[in-house]
């Protein structure tokens, strides 16, 4: 009796298990809106249809790379559109279909789905990768000055319309950092070639540059750095090609390094008058290089006899100066003439490219004149479309080694006359003239020191030149002051302090070119500016050392001397009188891998706002 009882249980329990099921499949309103096959219901395959794409889901992984270019294009912008910086990375699934409106959910569609044999699929797509393309150009927007009481504008972009300022016509549909020069004083305005079908807020965009730092190439960058600071460190242990006397003093010059590197960069650690870019001056390798451009108005003469000038709105291009440091061929960074390049950027509305370039003891000469002539060769090709500076305006500089590769630059015929990239100009501060002799041997002028606390490091300043000498005493990109009248251009600046190794070298240049210059009738070409009292390298040390109003002194001099230098091929300016960044200009970056460029944008993002005007392309 027990047993029939739960035998009976038991059927009745399957029975209810089984009855549901046939009930499911054809016996409720869910089911028959899907499966059935009375009239007015869609055709059965398309329903079908409808239950298979529903099964299938597809899985879209969080992104795990951000690739950021920043590239600089002096002809169209590119668009940049919002989708490009906004991702979805939810799952994707279709809706349950309108005829199936009697299922509760998606699960009750699938339950009737599966009564077809049709089963649920999830499929994975590949991981993808953020790809976000800010494309910077590189001109500001001139005459953008604009007084009080200006009306706003007619877009209703409220964002824009709050500042009070209309973009010029020159600047259409761009992005702008834009900034008050003061109370009554009107507005300035920083454009970036951003061509744009949506509104691209300034988090957006500090968002994905902020995405591009966390990932990839940052490591890259900060190896450099790291490799650019501890680089004497590096090759005294680890580069045995090198003799031990090399080795032990380039370990000596380590905190050396530390020092002076902190002395020049610690100005620019939170604002930069220049932006980092990379050259590609050869198959895999670059150049690390600053780039200064102020604001300001220039205009430009068909050739300097004419009186006819090319209007201020057609941009002409701006003069090109090449700066080169110094560092005794065994370092340095171009940080330490940023002062002066900023002052040349400001006053004469020159592009500035300030160099860098390999190093002794690891490598010798002729590598660091190699890679000036190469970079500067690299930049007349590009200077036009990258930064509208023209190469037929060129002027080149240097500091102590860097006055050395200014000089011996002008040795490749395409900077000597006739050709039209040849260089206009050379200002040079207590240039390296002279290789022949090693230091040692170099005159010493009036006084000079009689004790030296650095001699131990000489023959590391003699390593570029040591074992090239001999085969090389007669060549000019070894020692410029031997360099041929005619290969020369037609004006050049040496800043020499009275009391320095380079002293008499300098001024023996300048005698022979000058006396050459009269022995064919014409004028001197070579000015010398001869500072009293003053030692190498003096410009470099900080203000407590020598007094800003000494070191003006030269500074003002090269300027003027470069201004006076472009004035003569008919180039004129006007620099822009700003409250705030004096002399800076933003123009983005240009290698893709630089991303010291990047954090440069996202500081100048943070100081100001951006506003965006939209054009419909």
């Amino acid at each position: 009796m027990k047993a029939a009882v739960i035998l009976s249980f038991v059927a009745a329990a399957l029975a209810g298990a089984v009855q549901p099921r046939a009930g499911h499949c054809g016996g409720d309103n869910c089911a028959r809106a899907v499966t059935g096959t009375r009239d007015g219901l869609k055709p059965v395959e398309s329903r079908k249809a409808d239950c298979t794409k529903f099964m299938q889901t597809t899985v879209v992984p969080e992104p795990v790379t951000t690739t950021v270019t920043v590239t600089v294009d002096g002809e169209a912008p590119h668009k940049l559109r919002r989708d490009i910086l906004e991702y979805r990375d939810a799952t994707d699934a279709p809706a349950v279909p309108a005829y199936a409106t009697a299922c509760a959910d998606g699960s009750k569609y699938s339950s009737a789905c599966s009564c077809w044999g049709i089963t649920a699929v999830v499929t994975t797509a590949p991981t993808p990768t953020k790809t976000t393309t800010v494309t910077v150009t590189g001109d500001y927007c001139e005459d953008l000055e604009r007084g009080p009481g200006g009306s706003s504008l007619a877009d209703p972009n409220a964002a824009v319309q709050d500042t009070g300022y209309q973009p010029p016509a020159q600047c259409p549909s761009t992005v702008a950092v834009h900034y008050p020069l003061g109370e009554g004083s009107g507005h300035r305005m920083f454009c970036y070639g951003y061509s744009l079908t949506d509104v691209i807020t300034l988090a957006e965009l500090r968002a994905a540059l902020t995405a591009s730092l966390a990932h990839g190439n940052d490591v890259k960058m900060v190896l450099e750095a790291l490799h650019r600071w501890f680089r004497p460190l590096l090759v005294a242990l680890f580069n045995p090609r090198l003799s031990w006397s090399l080795r032990w003093r380039t370990l000596l010059l380590q905190p050396i390094s530390l020092i002076t590197y902190s002395i020049n960069t610690i100005p620019y650690l939170f604002s930069r008058p220049f932006v980092v870019e990379h050259l590609p001056i050869a198959p895999g390798r670059s150049l690390r290089v600053l780039v200064f451009k102020a604001p300001g108005h220039g205009a430009r003469k068909v050739n300097a006899d004419s009186d006819t000038a090319v209007p201020e709105q057609q941009q002409p291009l701006r003069p090109l100066h090449i700066e080169i440091h110094g560092g005794s061929f065994i370092g340095g960074l171009p940080e330490s003439n940023a002062a002066f390049d900023a002052r040349v950027a400001a006053e004469t509305g020159a592009v500035v490219v300030s160099l860098s370039y390999r190093y002794a003891p690891e490598h010798v000469f002729p590598a660091a004149i190699d890679d000036v002539d190469a970079a500067i060769a690299w930049i007349a090709a590009h200077a036009a479309r990258r930064w509208g500076a023209d190469p037929e305006l060129m002027t080149v500089g240097g500091f102590s080694a860097g006055g050395n590769l200014a000089v011996a630059s002008t040795q490749q015929r395409e900077r000597q006359p006739p050709s039209p990239t040849r260089v206009r100009g050379i200002v040079t501060f207590y240039a390296a003239l002279d290789l022949r002799l090693s230091p040692d041997e170099k005159p010493r002028p009036p006084g000079f020191p009689t004790s030296d606390p650095l001699s131990v490091l000489v023959p590391l300043f003699d390593a570029y030149m040591a074992g090239a000498r001999r085969a090389h005493i007669d060549d000019a990109r070894l020692s410029p002051v031997l360099a041929r009248r005619e290969t020369l251009p037609e004006r050049i600046l040496l800043v020499v302090p009275a009391v320095d190794i380079l002293y008499a070298e300098q001024m023996a240049f300048a005698e022979r070119v000058n006396h050459e210059d009269e022995r064919e009738g014409r004028s001197g070409r070579v000015e010398t500016m001869v500072v009293d009292g003053m030692f190498h390298g003096y410009l470099e040390v900080p203000d407590a050392v020598v007094k800003r109003e000494v070191k003006d002194q030269a500074f003002g001099r090269g300027v003027a001397f470069l201004q006076e230098t472009y004035a003569l091929q008919g180039w004129s300016w006007r620099a822009a009188t700003v409250e705030k960044g004096v002399g800076i200009m933003i123009y983005g970056s240009v290698h893709s891998e630089a991303l010291e460029a990047l954090h440069s944008v996202m500081w100048h993002l943070d100081q100001y706002e951006v506003f965006v005007r939209s054009t419909r392309m």
